[in-house]
């Protein structure tokens, strides 16, 4: 993985897995697939990038309304993209804290609908 140069200024989290499936016929690998791309390489992206990443850079999160209307094939995909909206939130007030000036919560997720 390579490293910002200092004219970057954004990182998108646009990875999608998602099986159209029941929570109930999910198997474990099938959630552990969809949380590992929906919520851990997203976290691992901005662990990686922030560091490196500067003043006024942007963390733009795709989500999408199923993390809040928890369609039942989409149950698990919902659940991943709830965790994702939770990071994003999180980050908002971490990131500015810590790194940076960074903007409300609402302009860095951006909700998609199925």
């Amino acid at each position: 993985m390579s490293v910002l140069s200092p004219t970057k200024r954004k990182l998108v989290n646009n990875a999608v897995s998602a099986y159209f499936i029941s929570s109930l016929d999910t198997t474990k690998e099938q959630a552990e697939s969809t949380f590992q791309v929906n919520v851990l390489g997203a976290l691992y992206m901005v662990q990686a990038v922030v560091p490196h990443m500067p003043r006024g850079g942007r963390i733009i999160n795709i989500s999408t309304v199923a993390s809040k209307i928890g369609p039942d094939i989409l149950s698990v995909y919902g659940a991943s993209k709830a965790a994702l909206d939770s990071l994003t939130y999180s980050w908002a007030g971490e990131v500015r804290s810590t790194h940076y000036r960074g903007s409300r919560p609402e302009r860095t997720t951006q909700l998609i609908q199925l």
